[in-house]
């Protein structure tokens, strides 16, 4: 059975109350105050927890030491995303009744948006989100695929596999095409966290004509992270990568602060119903009051983070001891009859 990494668990913790309190005090400013935004300073806090979460799950979808010999991508898919449907479309439900009960100007969405947003194609089709975070998940299902493509194929090993992958987004972009392409300019974050993978687990001190390869296949995503994404997201990639490894291989003790572990471990809980909930809280707050000022954002990050809370002990964490359970008696199961056999 795989240990969970309490430092990368402490790291995600970060990350989402980075994008918690970006969503409050600075993104819910931008959308319904109409007057200078305050707390300025937070603008970046949104993109830093997106870059660690999406430099955590590019990173272990590639798995360079595994066997893909009897590989199946569809059951690789499913597997994905069973993972992470239940609790989403519980949040997307209560997300969409609760903004059709209290009106959200900005936040709307229909119920053919809701039915979409069920089956996670509405980020392919263009479709409106039912909660505009979940944006992320769109690009990581696009991950899920190409991850699974490198796997059936067995080319998930080869720096030319992800050169491919730049070459496509390049070729949309001369084409016009790249909004079309889901996962994107993201794909340089992708690339280049499967370059740190590489570097970790063959941990290789001899130069060669793969290593170089893996050296510019590095290079070229920083560039592009620098040149599609953003000044923003290359400054944060290259602040938060000597953390990430540091968690990854276990030498940050510190980021298992129990706080943050523990916002790691209902991160997915939190940025599923976080959002629209939090703005809702600050929206009819608002209207009682007059005027937005920062007791309200934090009314709104301690409803937002409530509903994460209720939404964690009363979904996830019963259908992941189920999930455990099962898995439990089939594992059983197998060792009783492997040890039938063997008598």
């Amino acid at each position: 059975m795989k240990t969970r990494n309490m430092q990368i668990e402490g790291l995600r913790g970060l990350a989402i109350l980075s994008i918690l309190v970006f969503h409050v005090f600075y993104r819910y400013q931008q959308i319904y105050v109409s007057s200078e935004v305050k707390y300025s300073w937070m603008k970046d806090w949104g993109n830093f927890g997106v870059c660690i979460f999406l430099l955590i799950s590019c990173y272990y979808l590639i798995n360079f030491n595994s066997d893909t010999t009897s590989f199946s991508l569809i059951n690789y898919l499913l597997k994905k995303i069973i993972r992470l449907w239940p609790l989403y479309a519980i949040a997307i439900t209560i997300t969409a009744i609760v903004i059709h009960i209290f009106p959200l100007p900005e936040r709307m969405s229909t119920w053919i948006d809701w039915l979409l947003n069920l089956t996670f194609i509405n980020g392919f089709l263009g479709t409106s989100y039912v909660d505009g975070a979940h944006w992320y998940l769109t690009i990581l299902i696009s991950f899920f695929v190409i991850s699974g493509i490198g796997k059936k194929f067995k080319i998930e090993k080869e720096p030319l596999f992800y050169f491919g992958i730049i070459a496509l987004y390049l070729l949309s972009v001369i084409l016009h095409i790249e909004n079309i392409v889901k996962g994107g300019r993201y794909c340089f974050i992708f690339c280049f966290a499967c370059t740190l993978r590489w570097f970790v687990q063959k941990k290789s001190s001899s130069i060669s004509k793969e290593m170089l390869l893996w050296i510019f296949l590095g290079g070229i995503s920083l560039f592009g992270i620098f040149r599609f994404i953003g000044m923003g997201y290359f400054i944060i990639i290259c602040i938060i990568t000597p953390c990430f490894l540091g968690c990854a291989l276990g030498k940050w003790k510190f980021m298992q602060n129990k706080l943050f572990v523990f916002m790691g471990s209902i991160s997915y809980s939190l940025y599923l119903i976080h959002q629209n909930i939090a703005y809702e809280a600050e929206y009819y707050l608002v209207k009682i009051l007059g005027e937005w000022h920062a007791l309200i954002g934090l009314a709104g990050l301690l409803v937002g983070a409530g509903a994460g809370l209720i939404l964690y002990f009363f979904a996830e964490r019963p259908t992941t001891f189920a999930k455990n359970k099962r898995s439990d008696s089939k594992n059983m199961e197998r060792g009783n009859k492997t040890a039938y056999k063997k008598t």
